[in-house]
């Protein structure tokens, strides 16, 4: 498993520590997220330099851009031009993978709303990786990924897919998918959630890019929570079999939902899993 580790800070000055623990926990790559709007060259050479001092390869970026508000950084700190400027400026960051939102009109990143399910905003969100993402996406080599959440536009199996298909073929090398189980897990598929597991894995193995490593479990009174790999109730050593029958070795597998101080704990852990 090409298993690296999620580094994000909503400053510059908290990335060294975070990658400093990610190269002594063993970790051989990340994903490097910088919660912040206002990407620039000089910001990206700066987090290039510090991968670059430590000898971690980034697998991927996360610049969370919400594709149904684009120019709203309110989300996840991230919005339309700074994408473009990732896309322009990232490569020396080596990771030619970029991972976005999978669209939502609510103000809360995990709310639900009534017009996500739409299909005037799967047309707004396609628009826009036809006009201004796909465009820049080309000439750099970059793949865009979509992260989903269950409540967003984008957010199944099924409207994935068809959204990525409505694309020509020679498109689609630009596009594709961040697994991550959990979050296409919503409290009606929680009860066979092993089973779900497999289903997602298969369903959306031919358009991964990435994987993203956390748990989930959801309690008595129906509350969410999503901890890091091992600490919730899926049977990981069974996700993980699925990860290794359904996608090729080469596909990163980032930890994520932890702080730094248990990065080493987490690997020991999924290393103990085979």
């Amino acid at each position: 498993m090409n298993l690296g580790v999620m580094i994000g800070a909503a400053e510059l000055s908290e990335l060294e520590p975070a990658i400093q623990a990610a190269v002594d926990a063993g970790y051989g790559t990340c994903q490097i997220n910088l919660f912040q709007t206002g990407w620039s060259e000089a910001r990206i050479d700066q987090i290039a330099a510090l991968l670059e001092r430590y000898a971690l390869p980034a697998a991927a970026i996360g610049c969370y851009m919400n594709p149904l508000k684009p120019d709203d950084p309110s989300l996840m700190g991230a919005n339309l031009n700074d994408l473009k400027a990732v896309m322009r400026h990232g490569a020396r960051l080596g990771a030619r993978k970029i991972v976005i939102w999978s669209g939502t009109y609510a103000d809360d990143l995990l709310a639900d709303h009534p017009e996500n399910q739409t299909e005037p905003a799967l047309q707004h969100i396609f628009d826009l990786f036809t006009e201004e993402i796909i465009p820049l996406a080309q000439p750099g080599g970059w793949q865009i990924l979509i992260e989903p959440w269950h409540t967003h536009a984008l957010g199944s199996e099924e409207r994935l897919l068809r959204f990525i298909l409505r694309f020509p073929a020679e498109l689609r090398a630009h596009l594709g998918v961040v697994l991550d189980a959990p979050n296409l897990m919503p409290p009606d598929r929680y009860a066979r959630r092993d089973a779900e597991v497999v289903s997602i894995v298969q369903s959306l193995a031919p358009v991964v890019g990435l994987v993203h490593l956390k748990d989930i479990v959801y309690d008595e009174q129906g509350r969410l929570d999503l901890p890091a790999p091992g600490k919730g109730a899926l049977d990981y050593r069974g996700y993980l079999n699925a990860l290794r029958s359904h996608l090729p070795s080469e596909i990163p597998c980032i930890a994520e939902h932890m702080p730094p101080s248990q990065f080493a704990p987490v690997k020991q852990f999924l290393d103990s899993l085979g």
